[in-house]
Protein backbone atom coordinates (compact mmCIF):
# COMPACT_ATOMS: atom_id res chain seq x y z
CA UNK A 1 0.00 0.00 0.00
CA UNK A 2 1.41 3.34 -0.93
CA UNK A 3 1.81 5.92 1.75
CA UNK A 4 -1.28 7.92 0.89
CA UNK A 5 -3.18 4.90 1.03
CA UNK A 6 -5.14 4.55 4.67
CA UNK A 7 -5.59 8.64 4.08
CA UNK A 8 -7.35 7.85 0.59
CA UNK A 9 -9.79 5.37 2.74
CA UNK A 10 -10.90 7.31 5.37
CA UNK A 11 -11.26 10.01 3.23
CA UNK A 12 -13.08 8.20 0.60
CA UNK A 13 -15.47 5.91 3.41
CA UNK A 14 -17.14 9.19 3.47
CA UNK A 15 -18.94 9.05 0.61
CA UNK A 16 -17.58 5.58 -0.99
CA UNK A 17 -18.79 2.32 0.00
CA UNK A 18 -16.43 0.77 -1.25
CA UNK A 19 -13.94 2.59 0.61
CA UNK A 20 -15.41 2.19 3.90
CA UNK A 21 -15.22 -1.70 3.54
CA UNK A 22 -11.84 -1.29 2.55
CA UNK A 23 -11.05 0.78 5.53
CA UNK A 24 -13.06 -1.34 7.98
CA UNK A 25 -10.52 -4.38 6.44
CA UNK A 26 -7.37 -2.35 7.05
CA UNK A 27 -8.48 -1.46 10.72
CA UNK A 28 -8.15 -5.26 11.40
CA UNK A 29 -5.24 -6.27 10.04
CA UNK A 30 -1.74 -6.58 10.87
CA UNK A 31 0.33 -4.10 11.70
CA UNK A 32 -1.93 -1.59 11.86
CA UNK A 33 -1.23 1.93 9.67
CA UNK A 34 0.63 4.92 11.07
CA UNK A 35 -2.02 7.05 11.90
CA UNK A 36 0.00 9.64 13.01
CA UNK A 37 1.49 10.13 9.75
CA UNK A 38 -1.91 9.94 8.09
CA UNK A 39 -3.47 12.64 9.85
CA UNK A 40 -0.52 14.68 9.93
CA UNK A 41 -0.93 14.39 5.68
CA UNK A 42 -4.47 14.77 5.86
CA UNK A 43 -3.93 18.00 7.59
CA UNK A 44 -1.06 19.17 5.65
CA UNK A 45 -3.57 18.56 2.38
CA UNK A 46 -6.71 20.59 3.76
CA UNK A 47 -8.58 16.98 4.51
CA UNK A 48 -8.34 17.45 8.90
CA UNK A 49 -11.61 17.84 9.27
CA UNK A 50 -13.17 15.75 7.30
CA UNK A 51 -10.62 13.02 8.85
CA UNK A 52 -11.25 14.04 11.91
CA UNK A 53 -15.70 13.29 11.45
CA UNK A 54 -14.13 9.99 9.72
CA UNK A 55 -11.98 8.96 12.53
CA UNK A 56 -14.44 10.19 15.47
CA UNK A 57 -16.48 7.54 14.70
CA UNK A 58 -13.53 4.59 14.93
CA UNK A 59 -11.99 3.12 17.58
CA UNK A 60 -8.18 3.88 17.03
CA UNK A 61 -6.06 3.29 20.38
CA UNK A 62 -2.78 4.00 18.99
CA UNK A 63 -3.50 7.83 17.88
CA UNK A 64 -2.03 10.34 20.19
CA UNK A 65 -4.24 12.02 22.03
CA UNK A 66 -3.00 15.31 21.57
CA UNK A 67 -2.56 14.92 17.79
CA UNK A 68 -6.35 13.97 18.12
CA UNK A 69 -7.15 17.34 19.66
CA UNK A 70 -4.95 19.16 17.28
CA UNK A 71 -6.66 16.61 14.28
CA UNK A 72 -10.56 18.61 16.25
CA UNK A 73 -8.82 21.94 16.09
CA UNK A 74 -8.41 22.02 12.60
CA UNK A 75 -12.17 20.87 12.51
CA UNK A 76 -13.56 23.83 15.11
CA UNK A 77 -11.08 26.26 13.56
CA UNK A 78 -12.18 25.67 9.66
CA UNK A 79 -15.83 25.72 10.95
CA UNK A 80 -15.26 29.04 12.58
CA UNK A 81 -13.55 30.44 9.47
CA UNK A 82 -16.44 28.68 7.07
CA UNK A 83 -19.04 30.53 8.80
CA UNK A 84 -17.11 33.72 8.77
CA UNK A 85 -16.48 33.36 5.18
CA UNK A 86 -20.16 32.74 3.94
CA UNK A 87 -21.26 35.77 6.53
CA UNK A 88 -18.88 37.43 4.32
CA UNK A 89 -20.18 35.79 1.09
CA UNK A 90 -23.86 36.92 1.86
CA UNK A 91 -22.64 40.91 2.19
CA UNK A 92 -20.44 40.85 -0.47
CA UNK A 93 -23.38 39.16 -2.83
CA UNK A 94 -25.80 42.12 -1.09
CA UNK A 95 -23.00 44.74 -2.14
CA UNK A 96 -22.64 43.72 -5.95
CA UNK A 97 -25.88 43.15 -5.87
CA UNK A 98 -26.59 46.78 -5.33
CA UNK A 99 -24.01 47.92 -7.26
CA UNK A 100 -25.45 45.98 -10.25
CA UNK A 101 -22.30 43.99 -10.95
CA UNK A 102 -22.66 40.43 -12.33
CA UNK A 103 -20.83 37.76 -10.40
CA UNK A 104 -20.68 34.04 -10.09
CA UNK A 105 -19.48 32.58 -7.05
CA UNK A 106 -16.81 29.33 -7.54
CA UNK A 107 -15.15 26.42 -5.59
CA UNK A 108 -15.85 26.10 -1.83
CA UNK A 109 -18.40 29.38 -2.07
CA UNK A 110 -20.83 27.75 -4.11
CA UNK A 111 -19.87 23.90 -3.26
CA UNK A 112 -19.62 24.23 0.26
CA UNK A 113 -23.17 25.63 0.61
CA UNK A 114 -24.29 23.90 -2.12
CA UNK A 115 -23.01 20.04 -1.47
CA UNK A 116 -22.15 19.82 2.19
CA UNK A 117 -23.88 18.97 4.74
CA UNK A 118 -21.81 20.49 7.49
CA UNK A 119 -19.76 23.67 6.60
CA UNK A 120 -16.81 23.06 8.53
CA UNK A 121 -15.91 19.51 6.32
CA UNK A 122 -14.82 21.86 2.88
CA UNK A 123 -11.95 24.21 4.28
CA UNK A 124 -11.75 27.64 2.15
CA UNK A 125 -8.97 29.61 1.51
CA UNK A 126 -10.79 32.44 0.14
CA UNK A 127 -13.71 33.20 -1.45
CA UNK A 128 -13.38 32.89 -5.33
CA UNK A 129 -15.41 35.19 -7.40
CA UNK A 130 -16.16 35.58 -11.20
CA UNK A 131 -16.95 38.75 -12.98
CA UNK A 132 -16.37 40.07 -16.36
CA UNK A 133 -13.09 42.33 -17.01
CA UNK A 134 -14.59 45.69 -17.68
CA UNK A 135 -16.18 45.12 -14.25
CA UNK A 136 -13.35 45.09 -12.05
CA UNK A 137 -12.66 48.78 -11.22
CA UNK A 138 -16.02 48.85 -10.08
CA UNK A 139 -15.76 45.37 -8.51
CA UNK A 140 -12.39 46.58 -6.29
CA UNK A 141 -14.27 49.38 -5.31
CA UNK A 142 -17.50 47.89 -3.91
CA UNK A 143 -14.62 45.13 -1.88
CA UNK A 144 -12.88 48.29 -0.42
CA UNK A 145 -15.70 49.65 0.83
CA UNK A 146 -16.42 46.42 2.45
CA UNK A 147 -12.93 46.61 4.15
CA UNK A 148 -10.78 44.42 1.67
CA UNK A 149 -7.36 45.93 0.23
CA UNK A 150 -5.26 44.48 -2.99
CA UNK A 151 -2.69 42.34 -1.30
CA UNK A 152 -0.07 43.74 -3.10
CA UNK A 153 0.66 45.87 -5.70
CA UNK A 154 0.14 45.30 -9.46
CA UNK A 155 3.86 44.92 -11.61
CA UNK A 156 2.22 46.74 -14.74
CA UNK A 157 -0.66 47.82 -16.47
CA UNK A 158 -2.63 44.08 -17.10
CA UNK A 159 -4.00 45.00 -21.12
CA UNK A 160 -7.16 43.37 -21.96
CA UNK A 161 -7.27 41.12 -18.47
CA UNK A 162 -4.97 39.25 -20.51
CA UNK A 163 -1.88 39.39 -18.49
CA UNK A 164 -2.63 37.43 -15.59
CA UNK A 165 -6.42 36.61 -14.31
CA UNK A 166 -7.28 37.17 -10.51
CA UNK A 167 -6.51 40.25 -7.76
CA UNK A 168 -6.38 39.03 -4.49
CA UNK A 169 -7.39 41.09 -2.25
CA UNK A 170 -7.48 40.85 2.22
CA UNK A 171 -9.75 41.74 4.77
CA UNK A 172 -7.92 42.15 8.20
CA UNK A 173 -9.92 41.75 11.41
CA UNK A 174 -10.83 38.49 13.00
CA UNK A 175 -9.80 35.63 11.11
CA UNK A 176 -8.25 37.34 7.80
CA UNK A 177 -10.64 37.18 4.65
CA UNK A 178 -9.50 36.75 1.51
CA UNK A 179 -11.21 37.26 -1.78
CA UNK A 180 -10.30 36.51 -4.88
CA UNK A 181 -11.51 38.02 -7.97
CA UNK A 182 -11.51 36.48 -11.64
CA UNK A 183 -12.33 37.47 -14.74
CA UNK A 184 -11.03 34.36 -16.64
CA UNK A 185 -10.79 30.48 -14.90
CA UNK A 186 -7.64 30.16 -16.16
CA UNK A 187 -4.45 32.17 -16.16
CA UNK A 188 -3.62 31.68 -19.66
CA UNK A 189 -4.39 34.15 -22.53
CA UNK A 190 -5.35 30.89 -24.60
CA UNK A 191 -8.42 29.65 -23.10
CA UNK A 192 -9.86 33.33 -22.62
CA UNK A 193 -12.06 33.15 -25.67
CA UNK A 194 -12.61 29.17 -25.20
CA UNK A 195 -13.84 29.71 -21.52
CA UNK A 196 -15.02 32.96 -22.22
CA UNK A 197 -17.52 34.49 -19.72
CA UNK A 198 -20.25 35.18 -21.83
CA UNK A 199 -20.85 32.04 -22.84
CA UNK A 200 -20.11 30.29 -19.04
CA UNK A 201 -22.88 33.00 -18.35
CA UNK A 202 -25.43 31.76 -20.47
CA UNK A 203 -25.58 28.42 -19.13
CA UNK A 204 -25.11 29.24 -15.46
CA UNK A 205 -26.67 27.89 -12.71
CA UNK A 206 -27.92 29.64 -8.97
CA UNK A 207 -29.25 27.73 -5.74
CA UNK A 208 -30.76 29.58 -2.84
CA UNK A 209 -28.63 30.16 0.54
CA UNK A 210 -29.53 32.74 3.54
CA UNK A 211 -32.37 34.39 1.24
CA UNK A 212 -30.26 35.09 -1.57
CA UNK A 213 -30.29 33.51 -5.28
CA UNK A 214 -26.44 32.64 -5.33
CA UNK A 215 -25.04 32.56 -9.35
CA UNK A 216 -22.35 29.86 -10.11
CA UNK A 217 -21.37 28.09 -12.67
CA UNK A 218 -23.32 25.26 -14.66
CA UNK A 219 -22.40 21.79 -12.98
CA UNK A 220 -20.53 20.72 -16.23
CA UNK A 221 -18.59 23.94 -16.02
CA UNK A 222 -17.81 23.41 -12.56
CA UNK A 223 -16.36 20.07 -12.91
CA UNK A 224 -14.72 21.44 -15.97
CA UNK A 225 -12.95 24.29 -13.92
CA UNK A 226 -12.31 21.68 -10.83
CA UNK A 227 -10.18 19.46 -13.47
CA UNK A 228 -8.39 22.37 -15.49
CA UNK A 229 -7.71 24.47 -12.19
CA UNK A 230 -6.09 21.20 -10.40
CA UNK A 231 -4.12 20.22 -13.47
CA UNK A 232 -3.04 23.44 -14.51
CA UNK A 233 -2.55 25.32 -11.27
CA UNK A 234 -1.86 22.70 -8.06
CA UNK A 235 -0.93 19.28 -9.28
CA UNK A 236 -0.04 17.27 -6.46
CA UNK A 237 -2.57 14.88 -4.70
CA UNK A 238 -6.14 15.59 -5.51
CA UNK A 239 -7.16 16.23 -1.95
CA UNK A 240 -10.20 18.36 -1.61
CA UNK A 241 -11.00 18.41 -5.43
CA UNK A 242 -11.31 14.99 -4.84
CA UNK A 243 -14.23 15.08 -2.86
CA UNK A 244 -15.49 17.96 -4.18
CA UNK A 245 -16.13 16.15 -7.64
CA UNK A 246 -17.20 12.88 -5.66
CA UNK A 247 -20.17 15.35 -3.45
CA UNK A 248 -21.01 16.39 -6.85
CA UNK A 249 -21.65 13.10 -8.44
CA UNK A 250 -23.96 11.90 -5.72
CA UNK A 251 -25.38 15.04 -4.86
CA UNK A 252 -28.82 13.99 -4.59
CA UNK A 253 -30.52 17.40 -6.14
CA UNK A 254 -28.48 18.27 -8.93
CA UNK A 255 -27.20 15.77 -11.97
CA UNK A 256 -24.41 15.92 -14.26
CA UNK A 257 -24.67 15.40 -18.02
CA UNK A 258 -21.72 13.44 -18.81
CA UNK A 259 -21.91 13.65 -22.92
CA UNK A 260 -22.19 17.71 -22.28
CA UNK A 261 -18.77 17.58 -19.67
CA UNK A 262 -16.88 15.69 -22.25
CA UNK A 263 -18.32 17.68 -24.60
CA UNK A 264 -16.92 20.76 -23.55
CA UNK A 265 -13.73 19.33 -22.52
CA UNK A 266 -13.15 19.15 -26.29
CA UNK A 267 -14.72 22.01 -27.04
CA UNK A 268 -12.61 23.96 -25.07
CA UNK A 269 -9.88 21.82 -25.36
CA UNK A 270 -9.05 20.42 -22.00
CA UNK A 271 -9.12 16.87 -22.55
CA UNK A 272 -5.92 16.32 -20.88
CA UNK A 273 -7.32 18.05 -17.48
CA UNK A 274 -10.49 15.85 -17.48
CA UNK A 275 -9.33 12.73 -18.29
CA UNK A 276 -6.40 12.82 -16.09
CA UNK A 277 -7.98 14.20 -12.85
CA UNK A 278 -11.20 12.41 -12.98
CA UNK A 279 -9.28 9.32 -13.75
CA UNK A 280 -6.88 9.35 -10.80
CA UNK A 281 -10.05 10.95 -8.57
CA UNK A 282 -11.56 7.38 -8.94
CA UNK A 283 -8.84 5.34 -9.08
CA UNK A 284 -6.59 6.90 -5.94
CA UNK A 285 -9.71 8.68 -4.03
CA UNK A 286 -12.52 6.25 -5.03
CA UNK A 287 -14.54 8.94 -6.81
CA UNK A 288 -17.24 6.72 -7.97
CA UNK A 289 -17.52 7.71 -12.31
CA UNK A 290 -19.90 5.51 -13.41
CA UNK A 291 -19.96 2.56 -15.67
CA UNK A 292 -18.42 3.11 -18.66
CA UNK A 293 -17.53 6.65 -18.03
CA UNK A 294 -13.92 5.59 -17.31
CA UNK A 295 -13.73 4.58 -21.09
CA UNK A 296 -14.62 7.11 -22.63
CA UNK A 297 -12.52 9.74 -20.40
CA UNK A 298 -8.91 6.81 -21.51
CA UNK A 299 -10.69 7.30 -25.03
CA UNK A 300 -10.25 11.28 -24.95
CA UNK A 301 -7.38 12.77 -27.20
CA UNK A 302 -4.76 15.08 -26.23
CA UNK A 303 -3.20 17.90 -28.11
CA UNK A 304 0.16 18.67 -28.19
CA UNK A 305 -0.76 21.73 -26.88
CA UNK A 306 -2.31 20.39 -23.66
CA UNK A 307 0.52 18.60 -23.08
CA UNK A 308 2.99 21.95 -23.47
CA UNK A 309 0.92 23.49 -21.10
CA UNK A 310 0.85 20.84 -18.21
CA UNK A 311 4.68 20.86 -18.68
CA UNK A 312 4.98 24.79 -18.25
CA UNK A 313 3.47 24.73 -14.95
CA UNK A 314 6.78 22.82 -13.09
CA UNK A 315 8.29 26.08 -13.71
CA UNK A 316 8.09 30.21 -13.50
CA UNK A 317 9.62 30.73 -16.34
CA UNK A 318 8.32 28.59 -19.03
CA UNK A 319 4.70 29.85 -17.58
CA UNK A 320 5.68 33.43 -18.25
CA UNK A 321 6.66 32.28 -21.54
CA UNK A 322 3.51 30.29 -22.67
CA UNK A 323 1.50 33.55 -21.68
CA UNK A 324 4.19 35.42 -23.90
CA UNK A 325 3.54 33.14 -26.89
CA UNK A 326 -0.28 32.87 -26.38
CA UNK A 327 -1.09 36.59 -26.29
CA UNK A 328 -2.49 37.91 -29.46
CA UNK A 329 -0.61 39.98 -31.64
CA UNK A 330 2.48 41.88 -31.35
CA UNK A 331 1.60 45.14 -29.78
CA UNK A 332 0.45 42.70 -26.40
CA UNK A 333 3.52 40.75 -26.62
CA UNK A 334 5.57 43.54 -26.62
CA UNK A 335 3.61 45.38 -23.85
CA UNK A 336 3.67 42.44 -21.48
CA UNK A 337 7.31 41.66 -22.11
CA UNK A 338 8.37 45.09 -21.09
CA UNK A 339 6.39 44.99 -18.32
CA UNK A 340 8.34 41.72 -17.23
CA UNK A 341 11.41 43.94 -17.72
CA UNK A 342 10.65 47.02 -15.90
CA UNK A 343 8.08 46.34 -13.85
CA UNK A 344 6.34 49.40 -11.21
CA UNK A 345 8.69 50.96 -8.61
CA UNK A 346 5.97 49.80 -6.01
CA UNK A 347 6.00 46.59 -6.89
CA UNK A 348 9.75 45.91 -6.42
CA UNK A 349 9.44 47.16 -3.02
CA UNK A 350 7.25 44.94 -2.66
CA UNK A 351 8.80 41.90 -3.89
CA UNK A 352 12.48 42.12 -3.62
CA UNK A 353 12.24 44.56 -0.29
CA UNK A 354 13.90 47.71 -2.61
CA UNK A 355 14.46 50.97 -0.86
CA UNK A 356 12.44 53.54 -2.61
CA UNK A 357 15.69 55.79 -2.94
CA UNK A 358 17.49 53.40 -4.70
CA UNK A 359 18.69 53.98 -8.20
CA UNK A 360 15.89 52.66 -11.08
CA UNK A 361 19.25 50.34 -12.00
CA UNK A 362 20.09 48.90 -8.63
CA UNK A 363 16.15 48.36 -8.59
CA UNK A 364 15.68 46.37 -11.73
CA UNK A 365 19.13 44.32 -11.20
CA UNK A 366 17.74 43.05 -7.95
CA UNK A 367 14.91 41.61 -9.59
CA UNK A 368 17.04 40.22 -12.64
CA UNK A 369 19.53 38.64 -10.01
CA UNK A 370 16.47 36.91 -8.25
CA UNK A 371 15.18 35.62 -11.63
CA UNK A 372 18.84 34.14 -12.62
CA UNK A 373 18.41 32.53 -9.33
CA UNK A 374 15.38 31.03 -9.49
CA UNK A 375 16.27 29.71 -13.33
CA UNK A 376 19.32 28.32 -12.33
CA UNK A 377 17.47 26.75 -9.45
CA UNK A 378 14.40 25.43 -11.62
CA UNK A 379 17.07 24.12 -14.21
CA UNK A 380 18.96 22.30 -11.44
CA UNK A 381 15.21 20.54 -10.46
CA UNK A 382 14.84 19.44 -14.11
CA UNK A 383 18.22 17.90 -14.35
CA UNK A 384 17.40 16.16 -11.46
CA UNK A 385 14.39 14.55 -13.32
CA UNK A 386 16.14 13.71 -16.17
CA UNK A 387 19.19 12.15 -14.80
CA UNK A 388 17.47 8.83 -13.38
CA UNK A 389 15.55 8.85 -17.05
CA UNK A 390 18.54 8.75 -18.54
CA UNK A 391 20.17 5.93 -16.29
CA UNK A 392 16.46 3.82 -16.80
CA UNK A 393 17.26 4.15 -20.36
CA UNK A 394 20.78 2.94 -20.57
CA UNK A 395 19.93 -0.03 -18.25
Amino acid sequence: MDKLGPLRMAVGSYYSRHAAAELAELLTSTPSPNWETTVRRGIALGLGPILHTVLGKIEITDLDPNLRAALAQVYYDSATHNLLALRELVQILNAFDQAQIPLFVLKGGALTPLLYDNPALRPMVDLDLLIAFNELDEAEHVLNQLGYKAKEPLPFKNEQGLFWNELHLIKPGLGTMSVELHWRLLNNPYYARRLAIEELSARAHSFSFEGLSVPTLSLEDHVLHLCSHHAYHHRGPLARTAVDIALILQSPTVRLNWDVLLARAKEAELTWAVRQTLITAANDWYVPIPDGRLEDLGKLSVSARQRCFAHSQRSEFLKVLQTFVMLPGPKLKSRFLVGQLFPDRDYLRWRYGVKAESPRIIAYGQRYLSGLQRLKAELGQLLSRLRPQQADRRH
